[in-house]
């Protein structure tokens, strides 16, 4: 049985949009992809913070329909009207009981302030030379040598309170800046008081492409779903 968009629409929104609206989700969906189908991008801004989850097919894998909030992805699949229903219930399931506690503790949660951008601005060299003598590693080491020490230091921080190791999380931010900018094609700009790494890539094609990351929101977000895979984001 074909069970058209605007049915599936209707069950997310009976299903998971009341209750995400009751929390200030606002829900919007986008134009069908090649490889997946978003079915509904639930967003919100709450103190200055946005967040969403979305609900979307991969349309290279019939029946099969994900749910993606805060790192976590949630796979399941459906074959008509009545299992996609069941497929929903999942979803709200894991977000009544574990998504949204996720989302509101994250909205609590301590981060990297101005104060703290604008001394990392001014001083990431010594923090990187810190990290350096800490871990017997320099600015010429290889390129996975340092990215696996980077992430083994970052790692370890993962359980403990923000406060207690946000100067440790600057000076792996300070170290891989001064990495990158010695050993691959970045520069170093300012934005809104905030250090960005703006890296050079190249595509398949050739394109060639500027990546511009603000380094502390990246390693704030790395700490918060404590994955250190932000790290490679920043090489590859």
């Amino acid at each position: 049985m074909i069970i058209t968009d605007k049915c599936k629409k209707e069950i997310i929104d009976r299903i998971i949009g009341e209750e995400a609206k009751n929390r200030g989700f606002n829900c919007d969906s986008i134009r069908k992809g090649q490889l997946t189908h978003y079915l509904a991008i639930f967003n919100r801004k709450t103190r200055g913070k946005a967040q969403r989850f979305d609900i979307y097919e991969d349309l290279l894998h019939k029946g099969k329909i994900s749910l993606v909030c805060m790192g976590e992805k949630i796979d399941t699949e459906y074959r008509d009207e009545l299992s996609f229903e069941t497929a929903m219930k999942k979803f709200a399931e894991y977000m009544n009981t574990i998504g949204y506690k996720k989302m509101d503790d994250a909205l609590k949660g301590k981060e990297f302030q101005k104060e703290d951008a604008a001394l990392f601005s001014d001083n990431y060299l010594k923090y990187a030379n810190k990290f350096f003598e800490r871990n017997n590693i320099d600015v010429n080491a290889d390129s996975m040598e340092f990215r696996n020490c980077s992430k083994k230091n970052m790692e370890v921080l993962f359980e403990q309170d923000f406060d207690a190791i946000k100067d440790l999380l600057m000076e792996i931010a300070g170290a891989l800046v001064y990495f990158m900018v010695s050993n691959n094609n970045a520069m170093i700009g300012i934005k809104n008081g905030w250090l960005e790494l703006n890296v050079k890539k190249q595509a398949r094609d050739g394109h060639i492409f500027i990546n511009n990351y603000n380094v502390l929101s990246l390693f704030y977000m790395g700490y918060q779903k404590k994955t250190s895979i932000v790290i490679d984001k920043i090489f590859e």
